[in-house]
């Protein structure tokens, strides 16, 4: 009873609301960065999504409550209409993973508005505490990975903090980064100590987990805070700019050689995007039109440039490796200028800002950085971030307004749609996670009427079309799989999606189709032995004996990208298929 009068107390006044929320608010960044458990398809992505939608649901609904003023019966009218339009539409055949999307919006919405509401009483201390917290966490998981003292994630990467790649991990420590610095420049000595130790942890962990995106980013904030803070603005300032020009001109020079080939893949992505850019340079391909397109620009791309050089990076690609060129991409030239728009604004605001508020600009210009040459904004926990650095430079100004009846019970009634929607999409995912590891257990036709089940709640998620069009080839429904493909397509288009539909055709018999989709898939990845293997024994099976060989040849000579038991068992068939008199 006493813990509940102290609730109500401290919700009475503005620093006890503000605290409450602000504990909300690092949940939710806590959340997202560390919840990560098994049971989701994919268990870097999904769980932070609702996680958030979650949180966020359950402090909107709380929100008109807190904020002085009744919420009253229109409110009441809000709430009840957001929870109808969530039955209708989750239920509506098709429509659930456009609710999800929606969902996952309104929770980012609601979150920059209650962090600019809350932040306006609060301390940019406080912010920056949890960000370095955050930060100095995950970069020791990432330095106890290196160390085998933390779990790696990643068959791929050793270090990744706890994200599946070290992409994420940069992006988190940027964007933390500047607060570690804030507390270095501070008066007192355990302030400077604690930035100092995150600071230097932050710094080793992006160094060894390989990350030339986060040294990049890394590097430009400490530069351009110790030239603030120890040469206290002594250099003029064209000394200054060729200094940064330099220093910078050499560290992407020598990270450019460090991974060589790592980076002649991404010009070759950055090349076929911009055509991309140039088909539809207005308004773009329109959103997540990237990983659905992209693929059939890369395939035009090598055919006109057949360099061995090109072929042998081409890989599968969905992202192109900077968020700017996926805007273009996406978006067309309105997208980008939207963008630039942004960005002028939060340029202006920065050159008139108080000093203690320049961390806050400095950490959104970290994930700016890792944006030219990484993918930050397909982790939640980098956009969960990035808008609540918004929402705390907002306060005050009159970007957002806050206050009268309709506007708060409005923002309780998204909160109860946004909660409702995650609640059924956690279902889902689990839903999806259970059925999909039964079937890798063999168990593929007893759980075809749990894909069926799920389909129209699922059916705009390329990833589930795939897995769902997979698991029909195998029970041998190739004609149900072509269907799910085709609609997969239009979301997801790579090589394996051309495969799958490869031999969904040879299998019914329909060859033309079948080699059509087997050289698509090779075009679209010339290094890749599978599908020129799967040609020969489609030719070797319609009695085109010559064309058989002759690929044969071709398959045995290709420089191998990534040595394997594979494509070696490949090569040693295709020596005894030639054999063969």
């Amino acid at each position: 009873m006493n813990f509940g009068k102290e609730i109500k107390r401290a919700i009475r006044t503005a620093e006890g609301r503000r605290r409450i929320f602000f504990r909300f608010f690092l949940l939710i960044v806590l959340g997202n960065v560390f919840y990560f458990p098994e049971g989701y398809a994919d268990r870097f992505f999904t769980p932070g999504m609702l996680w958030t939608g979650i949180a966020v649901g359950v402090s909107g609904m709380l929100f008109p409550f807190v904020v002085s003023g009744r919420v009253g019966l229109p409110g009441l009218a809000c709430v009840a209409v957001g929870i109808l339009a969530v039955v209708v539409g989750g239920k509506s055949a098709g429509g659930f993973f456009a609710w999800q999307t929606a969902a996952w919006g309104g929770a980012m919405w609601l979150l920059f508005v209650m962090t600019g509401y809350f932040s306006a009483w609060g301390k940019p201390a406080d912010w920056y505490g949890g960000l370095s917290f955050v930060g100095a966490v995950e970069a020791f998981a990432g330095i106890g990975q290196y160390a085998g003292i933390w779990p790696v994630y990643s068959a791929s990467f050793p270090v990744t903090g706890t994200f599946d790649n070290p992409a994420g991990l940069a992006a988190c420590l940027a964007i933390c980064f500047p607060a570690a610095l804030y507390f270095m420049a501070s008066r007192p000595v355990g302030a400077k100590v604690w930035g100092g130790l995150s600071a230097l942890s932050m710094g080793a962990a992006v160094v060894l987990s390989g990350s030339r995106t986060g040294m990049v980013a890394v590097g430009c904030l400490a530069a351009t805070s110790v030239y603030r803070f120890f040469l206290g603005g002594r250099w003029p300032a064209w000394r200054v700019r060729a200094a940064f020009v330099s220093v910078g001109a050499v560290m992407l020079v020598g990270l450019y050689c460090w991974k060589k080939d790592s980076a002649d893949g991404r010009l070759l992505v950055w090349n076929c995007s911009l055509e991309m850019l140039a088909d539809a340079p207005l308004t773009g391909h329109g959103p997540d039109a990237f990983q659905a397109e992209y693929m059939d620009y890369q395939a035009g791309w090598l055919a006109e440039h057949p360099e061995e050089k090109w072929e042998r990076l081409a890989g599968n690609v969905r992202h192109p490796f900077n968020e700017y060129l996926r805007i273009a991409a996406e978006y067309g030239v309105a997208g980008l200028l939207l963008v630039a728009g942004v960005i002028w604004l939060l340029w202006r605001w920065y050159r008139r800002c108080r000093p203690e508020d320049r961390p806050l600009y400095r950490s959104i210009g970290g994930a700016g950085i890792c944006g030219l040459f990484s993918y930050p904004l397909n982790y939640p926990a980098v956009c969960v971030l990035l808008v609540l650095l918004l929402g705390v430079i907002v306060r005050g100004r009159p970007v957002c307004f806050y206050g009268g009846r309709w506007f708060k019970t409005g923002i309780g009634a998204l909160a109860v749609a946004v909660l409702a929607v995650t609640l059924y999409w956690n279902r889902a995912e689990r839903e999806w996670h259970r059925i999909s590891c039964l079937s890798l257990n063999g168990r593929t036709e007893e759980v075809l009427t749990d894909y069926a089940r799920l389909y129209p709640f699922m059916r705009e998620n390329p990833l589930f079309l795939y897995n769902y069009g997979a698991e029909l080839h195998v029970a041998g429904l190739w004609t149900a799989s072509l269907s799910i493909l085709t609609e997969c397509v239009r979301g997801l288009n790579d090589t394996d999606v051309q495969m799958l539909l490869a031999d969904n055709y040879s299998r019914l018999g329909e060859y033309d189709r079948a080699e059509r989709h087997y050289r698509r898939a090779a075009r679209m990845c010339p290094n890749r032995f599978m599908p020129l293997y799967r040609l020969v024994k489609l030719y070797g099976q319609t009695g085109r004996d010559a064309e058989a060989r002759q690929l044969a040849g071709e398959i045995i000579v290709e420089p191998v990208k990534v040595p394997s038991f594979r494509v070696d068992r490949m090569k040693r068939e295709m020596e005894k298929y030639l054999r063969k008199p």
